[in-house]
């Protein structure tokens, strides 16, 4: 398994860990309007799970909705189950997340 960057395609919108020459987990998000991001889908290779690359990739996305000052509307079950967990730094973002 190469490195474990995280990748933001922006072209594509989303965000990308290489897993193989044929694998990759991904977090997939569509801008809502100028200043929100809806984060939609993450998926890691059921080989693969276990190992933190969801995690990986929806703090990558998370990152990027702050340092922009996105409102962040999570529908991914796996980016809530994140976000309802990540209790050291969620005060950091909390005012960023749109709920409904």
């Amino acid at each position: 398994m190469s490195s474990l960057n995280v990748v933001h395609n922006k072209r594509d919108l989303e965000f990308v860990i290489k897993l193989s020459d044929k694998d990759e987990a991904y977090l997939k998000y569509q801008h809502l309007d100028e200043t929100s991001i809806e984060l939609l889908h993450a998926f890691v290779p059921e080989k693969f799970r276990g190992r933190q690359l969801g995690k990986l990739l929806v703090k990558a996305a998370v990152e990027y909705g702050v340092e922009n000052n996105f409102k962040m509307k999570p529908t991914c079950t796996y980016v809530i189950k994140y976000i309802n967990e990540d209790k050291d730094n969620y005060d950091n973002y909390q005012h960023l997340i749109m709920t409904s």
